[in-house]
């Protein structure tokens, strides 16, 4: 029996979430960043902690610990994380530190999302010194919650909001309703083909059909 198999739910989501923040760190490393102890974000965004309302936040920073949140409601550790942030897109996690203005959210993810979450990082944080050039063509199109429609093929409308839109897919809110899609689910999206990628909760991550 290994230490793992005493913990509690909450505290084996909180070890998880510290060992993939660490995962996600070695990536950035890996990209040859070199980052400091604290690696600068300065972004925006909005977030909900355990089943409560959603706020608008801050994330001014990035450690070995994971992702630094300010908002009005600081998180509990072991409490589930989902934010829209800006230049990363969705981020799913829990609450590993709780702090008295902030809290400290370790991503959860899977190896090759983390990856291409670190890569987003590093664009970020090169692009604020200035060290790249903004490429619009892929730039991700911040909606502010525009409102919109997602159908199934069979037909079926939701109401739901847009969190985020690129030229290959889209993040969409949908509340409840997000429990009537699957992974690999064929919909429609403002008149374009595409399949249901990743679910999050009260939402939908869609990939647009390339063809």
């Amino acid at each position: 029996m290994n230490l793992q198999d005493n913990l509690s739910p909450v505290s084996h989501s909180i070890e998880r979430a510290r060992e993939e923040a660490k995962l996600l760190w070695q990536y950035i490393e890996a990209t040859g960043l070199r980052p400091p102890e604290r690696l600068s974000l300065d972004l925006t965004g909005r977030y909900h902690v355990g089943d409560g309302s959603e706020f608008g936040c801050d994330v001014p920073d990035l450690s070995s610990l994971g992702l630094r949140v300010r908002g009005p409601k600081v998180g509990r550790e072991g409490e589930s994380f989902v934010g829209h942030i800006e230049a990363l897109g969705i981020v799913e996690g829990v609450v590993v530190q709780a702090r008295e203005q902030s809290f400290v959210v370790g991503v959860v993810a899977t190896p090759r999302w983390l990856r291409r979450l670190s890569e987003r990082i590093v664009w970020h944080v090169r692009r604020m010194a200035q060290e790249v050039v903004e490429r619009r063509a892929s730039e991700r199109v911040e909606m502010n919650s525009a409102e919109a429609t997602l159908h199934t093929v069979e037909g079926v409308s939701y109401a739901c909001r847009i969190f985020d839109l690129s030229v290959g897919g889209a993040a969409l809110h949908l509340g409840t309703n997000a429990l009537y899609f699957w992974i690999d689910q064929p919909v429609v999206f403002s008149g374009r083909p595409a399949v249901v990628l990743r679910l999050f909760p009260g939402g939908v991550v869609i990939k647009f059909d390339e063809a």
